[in-house]
């Protein structure tokens, strides 16, 4: 999840065009498996700023990076920071930010409020999660149409990937914009 989108038969769909000199804001990096999985899908980063608010999961994310090669780990900036109203996003304004993820435990709508700017001014591809409170359902989607008019918004089941959880998916809300859409979702 987060850089395809996922086919029936579950071969990846994508969805979006990837850039060689992806901007990533990563939120809720966990334990950088989606770092992990980033690189491990061939996808290039300028860099990628990998927020982590919980103490000892941020070690962790700090102890595994450092199993990716050289090359690859320069380019990742991990951060240990809760997200919210007082995030200082002007310290990432040195590149234009081209891809945000979240999944922050319900908190995401707070994110895209505080990234208002930059997802206007930098028009990066979204992938948020969309199923820790019901109301992300029809909320995101509206506030996401309301900042940018032009994005295309797919929304996505995956299998969650938590053993012994008695939830059976995580639902991804990609807002993609035009320029960057790969699939025919503006017909439909």
């Amino acid at each position: 999840k987060y850089f395809y989108g996922q086919n029936s038969d579950g071969s990846k769909e994508e969805l979006y065009s990837h850039l060689s000199e992806e901007v990533w804001v990563n939120c809720g990096s966990s334990i950088g498996d989606n770092v992990f999985w980033y690189f491990a899908n061939g996808l290039k980063a300028k860099c990628i700023y990998a927020y982590e608010a919980d103490e000892k999961v941020y070690e962790r994310l700090v102890k595994n990076l450092k199993y990716l090669p050289q090359s690859y780990a320069d380019k990742v900036y991990a951060v240990n920071e809760f997200i919210g109203d007082k995030t200082n996003w002007k310290a990432l304004k040195k590149d234009k930010i081209t891809l945000i993820n979240a999944d922050i435990e319900g908190e995401e709508l707070n994110l895209l409020k505080s990234m208002r700017n930059i997802i206007v001014s930098d028009r990066p591809v979204l992938a948020i999660c969309a199923y820790h409170k019901a109301e992300d359902l029809t909320v995101m989607p509206q506030y996401i149409s309301q900042i940018v008019d032009d994005y295309c918004l797919v929304l996505r089941k995956y299998e969650s990937n938590v053993e012994n959880v008695r939830r059976t998916a995580e639902l991804v809300l990609y807002a993609i914009p035009r320029e960057r859409l790969l699939t025919n979702y503006e017909q439909q």
